[in-house]
């Protein structure tokens, strides 16, 4: 028992790790993961009676990281045949509970039942790695975009996918959700602080360089947002300002996380200014008040670099 628990405490200390290195705090990482495995959907599933099976497949793919080749291997290695189906047990267990507790509070008993037999048929597989290397629609003149999107890809079509159900069921107040969602998935790629000498090679003005790096984040930005404001502004073309309105505010506090970035640069953002830019998602006029604050420092900070 004791070793099961300590495969599990290094589970978590793994994932937390994992986290920080995204740039995210793990504190706001476990968070944002409750509210998406959890929140959201049960939001979702009282409102959208065909958003199960949906959610039935996300619980079924939560599975898979625990089912790699290497990492069974290495547990079979590390345990004797009992404990290594006990821990097993225990991680599929932990990570499937929160599907099957939604589902049961909300009446759908087969699911929940489902995602239990998925979880215990998993015990006895191991798939191999797969190797793929996903193509990038982006622009390669922002970093952060290219090995952000590689990163949170699946994300990404997850949220093109709800933007599809918010037009089928005309639900605006779900689209305007997966746009937003869409804009902290990009806010996050600029946590991490690059090496000083990423900055160095631009050889050019302070503002010059911010002014660049907004306009590649722009670009990139439409290119990955084109496909949902198109969407929304078909299927609900008699609110297509409030559309604008929510791309445009996403837009400001994206704008906003780079200068914050740079302002705190060469260290990364701490937990502090991570809750910052979750009030300027909130708050409308606070991204564009932040970003006229913080330039001239911002600019002053990038004058030992550039």
């Amino acid at each position: 028992m004791d070793a099961i628990i300590a495969n599990i405490t290094w589970d978590f200390i793994l994932i937390s790790r994992r986290i920080r290195n995204f740039g995210i705090h793990p504190i706001v990482g476990f968070l944002l993961l409750l509210i998406l495995v959890v929140v959201l959907p049960a939001i979702l599933l009282e409102r959208q009676k065909y958003f199960a099976p949906t959610y039935f497949c996300a619980g079924v793919l939560s599975l898979i990281p625990l089912n790699k080749k290497e990492r069974c291997d290495f547990l079979r290695n590390c345990h004797t045949k009992r404990n290594y189906y006990l821990t097993r047990c225990v991680e599929n267990l932990i990570v499937t509970l929160p599907y099957m507790i939604i589902f049961i509070i909300y009446h759908k008993f087969i699911y929940a039942l489902a995602v239990l037999v998925f979880a215990v048929l998993t015990l006895f597989l191991s798939l191999k790695k797969i190797s793929i290397v996903i193509p990038t629609p982006l622009l390669k003149s922002s970093f952060e975009f290219v090995l952000g999107f590689r990163y949170s890809f699946i994300l990404i079509f997850g949220l093109y996918f709800m933007c599809f159900e918010a037009a089928v069921y005309q639900n605006l107040a779900l689209g305007v959700a997966s746009l937003l969602l869409l804009f902290v998935i990009f806010i996050g790629y600029f946590f991490y602080a690059e090496p000083d000498y990423y900055v160095w090679i631009y050889n050019s003005s302070p503002n010059d360089f911010l002014s660049k790096k907004m306009i590649n984040v722009a670009r990139n930005t439409l290119i990955l947002t084109m496909l949902p404001i198109l969407l929304l502004s078909f299927s609900f073309h008699q609110d297509i300002l409030v559309v604008l309105y929510f791309f445009l505010h996403g837009f400001c506090c994206l704008m906003c996380s780079i200068v914050l970035k740079y302002y705190v640069y060469p260290a990364p953002m701490n937990i502090g200014e991570e809750i910052l830019l979750v009030f300027t998602i909130i708050c409308p006029l606070l991204p564009l008040v932040l970003c006229f604050a913080l330039w001239k420092k911002t600019v002053k900070k990038l004058s030992e670099y550039l």
